[in-house]
């Protein structure tokens, strides 16, 4: 009897909403835009995070910022509602509230690359 009385406390707590992580991995060119879909299964916060970026053929680490974007795919590209330039991190560089259903993180030159790099993006959404 004790026992049910203790579970019964725990009924009541709210459950964190479950999420899931993808990986963006590609190179960009000088002056190149990426993007990847994805499906957000409800509404929430997606995290996106540039995780690295390296020289192509392979190469060091090297910091320049890109721009990372969200948005809603649109036929061949990604028009995003948010986006900031950053260089690479441990932690979430953007975040942005989404609706169930189809979304996109747009990666791009943000004016910086004089050669091609390869890149890593954490994408953490409902």
């Amino acid at each position: 009897m004790g026992l049910a009385v203790a579970l019964g406390g725990c009924s009541g707590s709210p459950s964190s909403p479950a999420t899931t992580t993808e990986f963006f991995t590609a190179p960009l060119v000088v002056q190149g835009d990426l993007f990847y879909s994805f499906n957000a299964l409800s509404n929430g916060t997606v995290d996106v995070t540039l995780v690295s970026v390296t020289l192509a053929t392979p190469g060091p680490a090297v910091a320049t910022p890109l721009t990372l974007g969200v948005g809603i795919p649109q036929g061949t590209g990604c028009p995003s509602n948010t986006s900031i330039s950053t260089g690479p991190g441990f932690s979430a560089q953007l975040s942005a509230q989404v609706t169930q259903g189809i979304h996109c993180v747009d990666i791009h030159d943000a004016g910086t690359l004089t050669n091609t790099v390869n890149f890593a993006v954490r994408i953490v959404h409902p």
